[in-house]
């Protein structure tokens, strides 16, 4: 039985509404924190280093953010690919991130001393 666009569009209303969003979101809510810190435990000890990279190879503060989000990439395919995939995964995030203006160096330090991969 097709329904009309009335009946779709009444439904998608219902589904909708503040009550049962507030609803389905408080039912995820605990998982949602307890994933929320597992991630942010994790990556805090990575930002902490990139920042002392960045401090040590004299980068300008405003331009940290490009390497905080290179880590943070590198990081997440870590999670998904196992080496030597990663590696290939680095060098394609390296190249992006160089695309984009960010020293070869500096990411270069960090893909090292952070990650322990290689990439030129």
């Amino acid at each position: 039985m097709t329904r009309t666009d009335a009946q779709r569009i009444a439904a998608y209303i219902a589904k909708t509404t503040p009550t049962t969003v507030g609803l389905k979101v408080a039912a995820q809510l605990t998982g949602m924190k307890s994933s929320y810190a597992a991630i942010a435990n994790e990556l805090q000890p990575i930002e902490s280093q990139v920042t002392a990279i960045c401090a040590q190879d004299n980068v300008v503060s405003a331009r940290w953010g490009q390497y905080l989000s290179f880590a943070r990439e590198v990081w997440r395919r870590s999670k998904i690919s196992g080496d030597p995939a990663l590696t290939t995964d680095a060098q394609l995030i390296f190249n992006k991130w160089k695309a984009y203006g960010a020293t070869d160096s500096v990411m270069i330090h960090i893909a090292l001393d952070v990650f322990g991969l290689t990439v030129v």
